[in-house]
């Protein structure tokens, strides 16, 4: 099969509109011994003359006039993908897909999409509200660009970047005896209440039942749900308290609702932006990633969070080296 290149499919298309060297010459912004040269070279390729030339005009041979519509069409649809190309390198246009913790959402993703939706209207955003388990396998399937999520086990088949780290505490009705106490409460002293809690896909519940500490300080929830918004629902009736971090009980809340951190031992729920193993991220993806950076570097300083001292735009942009099989929940406990 004979190979043509682009610019040899340009100077046909431009000779073949000027039908004058010297015309599609200043149209293609070369000289006229240029085009020459590409006709010769393309006629010799496809063994076959294109134009008539004479010394007042050059005309197209009537294969080539045949050939004429099918090659602007062909320049026109290639023309059409590099600007699609062009736009999504500069972020003018494109879709990303994130998967999130309803907590993680409602205090960083839509505040990111918002700043994302105002700097680049023409970027597309689908959110998800998951559980680790099955934002991990979505992130994994290429459903979602990335996700933000815990991790408490090690997982070889993504790439990991801490983000923030909440402190676990409990949530609690008004009328609850706890919600009198001033400052943190021993793990101890929540054994002899009745537990409400997510059920075991959450992360955080993963997280609890593999503390080697709290797993033996905890008693066995008697009640499950499957959201925060439920959960809260139980706690405000004063049903049972809830094992949550700060950002999950304020998002649950509204700030409305008791919270005291829990200590002996201080627990954090850590979050990390998780993408495929070794996969840069999408121009889309990248700029809604930046967008989170900053919101996270607005968030309000309180006691109870903390954001990744090493969070960095360079750190989402680059492809990750090979990490450590270390379980990120081994390094928070």
């Amino acid at each position: 099969m004979t190979e043509v290149s682009i610019r040899q499919l340009r100077a046909f298309v431009t000779l073949a509109r000027e039908r004058s060297f010297t015309r599609a010459a200043a149209r293609l912004h070369v000289s006229p011994s240029a085009v020459t040269i590409v006709i010769r070279e393309l006629e010799a390729g496809i063994g076959l003359r294109l134009f008539d030339r004479s010394t007042c005009s050059v005309e197209a041979t009537r294969p080539a006039a045949a050939f004429l519509p099918l090659a602007e069409r062909l320049l026109g649809e290639l023309e059409h993908g590099l600007d699609d190309l062009r736009s999504l390198a500069e972020r003018q246009k494109g879709s990303v897909a994130v998967a999130a913790a309803a907590s993680f959402i409602n205090y960083v993703l839509a505040p990111a999409v918002a700043a994302l939706a105002r700097a680049h209207p023409g970027i597309a955003v689908r959110v998800v509200e998951d559980t680790t388990e099955s934002l991990a396998r979505r992130v994994l399937e290429g459903e979602v660009d990335f996700g933000v999520t815990t991790l408490w086990r090690p997982m070889t088949e993504v790439d990991a970047t801490p983000l923030l780290q909440d402190r676990v505490g409990i949530m609690l009705s008004p009328r609850h005896p706890l919600a009198r106490a001033d400052g943190p409460v021993d793990w101890s002293t929540i054994s002899q209440f009745p537990l409400a809690s997510l059920a075991t896909g959450a992360g955080i519940r993963a997280q609890l039942d593999n503390h080697p500490k709290v797993a033996k300080l905890l008693q066995r929830p008697l009640y499950e749900v499957s959201n925060v918004s439920a959960l809260q629902a139980l706690v405000v009736r004063g049903v049972g308290l809830a094992v949550i971090p700060w950002m999950s009980a304020r998002q649950a809340s509204g700030g409305t609702m008791p919270y005291r951190p829990l200590q002996h031992p201080v627990v954090w729920r850590e979050l990390f932006l998780i993408r495929r193993s070794r996969r840069s991220l999408t121009p889309a993806a990248l700029e809604l990633a930046r967008m989170l950076i900053a919101e996270l570097r607005s968030l309000d300083r309180s006691k109870h969070i903390r954001i990744a001292p090493s969070l960095s735009e360079a750190v989402l942009a680059a492809v990750p080296p090979a990490r450590s099989s270390a379980s990120p929940a081994q390094r928070l406990s």
